[in-house]
């Protein structure tokens, strides 16, 4: 449990004169001397020790349960993870503000968008057709890419669903999700992340402890406050080509540097590069992969060739890029991550 102490060190700075107190603190095998934190702060070091958590560097019989009962529950939630305890998508099962469901979602929301981030590409899929959708997904998906399908594409969640269970590796969420009862259908279709092209109150507080990560659309420097208010932790920036392009991703990073924005709209291959060094978490393209010729020529081949390229892109672009998913509990914001 060393690595998970030091990365008490990494997560926070801890005053020496709490050393005194660690023999009323959650203790491991190896206990480290400053080990009394609040717990937001415990919870920042377990987002920091979660990866190699996962790749199972300690066992379960690792994690004592603490002394103090107040801080109980870090050693539950470490115990969970540990066993692999993973939940389906879907919103917290309790209502409460338990803190064992709160970090439990979160981790896989954070999981979520480093793999949008890592992508750097979300192509967005729109069809008339749902056997052409599905097949269409497939080829973006053997190119490399995030996918996105639109809940407006005819039986949407079928083919989430059955792209989820092909591709169980890949990162799919929906698309144009507009009510409970569209995030709803996504969620259980398997859809890991939703994306909106507006800022809807309800949704955004719906998912603020929800597994899948939700990410509202706006377009003007007041709406981004507000979703902010509201608990989005990532924002999709929609119109981008409306309202200034790549140069207003440039002026919104410098005044939000640590903000996760998600352009889309009228993102073309070209400038994906541009837009990704100018400080993007990803882009998401549409027609630039599901060129509308080659959906109605069935053309998989061509969409795959673009993804392949898109995906490259997002590989080998030199990042502006350094925002991480921000930590929400019970309304409030604290960072979590580096």
């Amino acid at each position: 449990m060393d690595f998970y102490n030091s990365a008490l060190g990494v997560s926070t700075q801890a005053s020496s004169s709490l050393s005194s107190a660690a023999k009323h603190s959650c203790c491991f095998a190896h206990p480290h001397p400053n080990f009394h934190f609040s717990k937001l702060r415990q919870h920042a070091a377990l987002v920091t020790a979660l990866p190699l958590c996962r790749n199972r560097h300690f066992s379960r019989h690792s994690v004592v349960e603490s002394r103090n009962p107040s801080l109980g529950i870090v050693s539950a939630v470490g115990e969970r993870l540990c066993n692999g305890d993973v939940r389906n998508h879907g919103s917290s099962t309790s209502d409460s503000n338990d803190g064992d469901d709160d970090v439990a979602a979160f981790f896989a929301r954070k999981a979520t968008f480093e793999r949008i981030q890592s992508s750097g590409i979300v192509a967005c899929l729109r069809s008339d057709n749902e056997e052409v959708a599905l097949n269409a997904g497939r080829a973006a998906l053997n190119g490399g890419v995030s996918l996105e399908v639109t809940m407006r594409t005819p039986g949407a969640a079928q083919v989430i669903s059955k792209l989820v269970e092909e591709y169980p590796s890949a990162t799919i969420g929906a698309g144009t999700v507009l009510t409970q009862e569209d995030a709803e259908r996504a969620k259980e279709a398997g859809a890991s992340f939703l994306m909106s092209p507006v800022a809807n109150k309800d949704l955004i507080e719906a998912h603020c402890r929800s597994e899948v990560l939700f990410v509202p659309g706006v377009m003007s420097p007041s709406e981004i406050l507000q979703a902010r208010r509201w608990g989005a932790s990532c924002l999709k920036l929609y119109p981008v080509s409306l309202v200034g392009g790549m140069e207003f991703v440039k002026l919104l990073k410098r005044l939000h540097p640590s903000m996760p924005i998600i352009p889309a709209n009228g993102i073309s291959l070209d400038v994906v590069e541009g837009y990704l060094q100018a400080g993007s978490t990803a882009v998401v393209a549409s027609d630039a992969i599901f060129n509308k010729s080659s959906l109605a020529r069935h053309d998989y081949a061509v969409i795959s060739q673009q993804s392949k390229i898109a995906a490259a892109m997002g590989s080998e672009t030199t990042r502006g890029d350094t925002s991480t998913l921000k930590y929400t509990r019970g309304g409030l914001r604290g960072r979590a991550g580096t």
